[in-house]
């Protein structure tokens, strides 16, 4: 991506920015009957998502993205939800499903396509800005005409990719929330908004949309298009990781003491002083910041589908100082530094290495291919870091061929 520190400085979670033009890397990873072919495996998660206008005869009206429509500023309310009925169903779909669809109104998504296309992995590359920890997946999406998923509003930053084709997109401003029209639906939909963004995007056209910020897409046409979407932690998420990690530790997980009950309590109320404890004990815990620190690390680590079986395992006889390796990208890691170690956290687990091992560390984390050399040790002594042999020994680390 083009110019990433000026993205950030004026655009990251600050307001959505249209950039055209802007991807120069390899767009044509899938063609619609290869999607169509993904969606066969139970294990890879799809959805279709098919629309009717509400009219006499179910048909969709002609003039739904007509080109004199796009105005600066203008009130996305020209094809409401209201009008149209939504339905979405999920895979696996059988190898006939799609033969029986219309020309218009539909459109299939696939999520993380990076974990079934590793090759897909280049686009996420070009965003390697962001720190992979905040990476959630890449999604691909085929529409037909005027297919889409209808006005909405995400809880992450997304950036739209358009890879084949055009669709046009209109877009919020970022914090105006629209109303909910269907908040019970597993399609959640907002009313009508004013867009702040209002395009035809074609191939190598990125779009980013900073949380909560209303965006309709509709596709002109057949197009592919690809969302690589990064979530943020959350408060439920980090104290369940806390919770965890303090489970086994008696002195950061004490038990409520009551040796000042002298009255009778018959009431069955809470009592204020078992609130001023459960204040005192969190305020404690957040006071901790390398409890915080793993919590997050571990919580962050953990990959979307849960863990991956290794490909191929190795051992550390198969090394030697000029080996080549890298992390598997099936598995998503992050690393902090604690003292006077270097603590790794891949898929939840923690793996410890000397501070003189940061470079490598960083690489590792980064899905560089390196010699194994950078670790500033030998796999041929006698004293080979059990935290690397365990490593090898689970599969996280791939020997890279010459």
């Amino acid at each position: 991506m083009k110019r990433p520190e000026e993205f950030l400085q004026n655009y990251w979670q600050k307001q959505p920015c249209y950039l055209a033009n802007n991807f120069e890397a390899r767009l044509d990873y899938l063609s619609a009957d290869e999607m169509a072919g993904l969606t066969l495996d139970p294990e890879i998660e799809s959805r279709l998502i098919l629309q009717s206008n509400n009219t006499d005869d179910g048909s969709i009206s002609e003039d739904l993205i007509s080109q004199d429509l796009i105005s600066e500023g203008m009130t996305c309310n020209d094809r409401t939800c209201n009008s149209i009925t939504w339905t979405v169903e999920h895979g696996p779909f059988e190898e006939n499903r799609f033969t029986h669809l219309n020309e218009q109104g539909w459109t299939l998504l696939i999520q993380s396509v990076d974990s079934w296309l590793p090759e897909t992995r280049d686009i996420i590359k070009q965003f390697n800005f962001i720190p992979n920890w905040r990476f959630d997946d890449l999604m691909v999406s085929y529409a037909v005409d005027k297919g889409g998923v209808g006005p909405h509003i995400d809880n992450y930053d997304v950036f739209l990719l358009q890879a084949s084709g055009t669709r046009r997109w209109r877009v919020g401003k970022m914090g105006d929330k629209p109303k909910l029209t269907n908040a019970n639906s597993v399609l959640p939909h907002v009313d009508e908004f004013e867009a702040v963004i209002d395009v035809i995007m074609h191939p190598g056209d990125v779009l980013y949309i900073p949380p909560d910020t209303a965006h309709w897409g509709e596709s002109i046409g057949e197009s592919i298009g690809y969302s690589i979407g990064y979530r943020s932690p959350q408060v439920d998420l980090l104290l369940s990781s806390i919770g965890e990690n303090i489970s086994h530790n008696y002195e950061l997980n004490p038990f409520f003491t009551d040796a000042y009950r002298n009255k009778i309590n018959q009431s069955g109320k809470i009592e204020d002083e078992l609130i001023s404890w459960a204040q005192k004990q969190l305020l404690k815990l957040s006071e901790n910041p390398n409890l915080i620190k793993r919590a997050l690390a571990k919580q962050l680590s953990q990959s979307k589908l849960g863990i991956a079986e290794p490909l191929e395992k190795i051992c550390s006889n198969d090394l030697n100082s000029d080996s080549i390796i890298q992390l598997n990208q099936d598995f998503k890691a992050n690393w902090f530094a604690l003292e006077n170690e270097l603590q790794v956290y891949i898929e939840g687990d923690c793996w410890i290495f000397e501070q003189k091992n940061q470079e490598a560390v960083e690489k590792l984390v980064s899905y560089e291919r390196f010699p194994i050399k950078l670790f500033n040790f030998s796999p041929d002594l006698v004293d080979f870091p059990e935290s690397f042999t365990n490593l090898i020994s689970t599969g996280y680390i791939i020997l890279v061929s010459d």
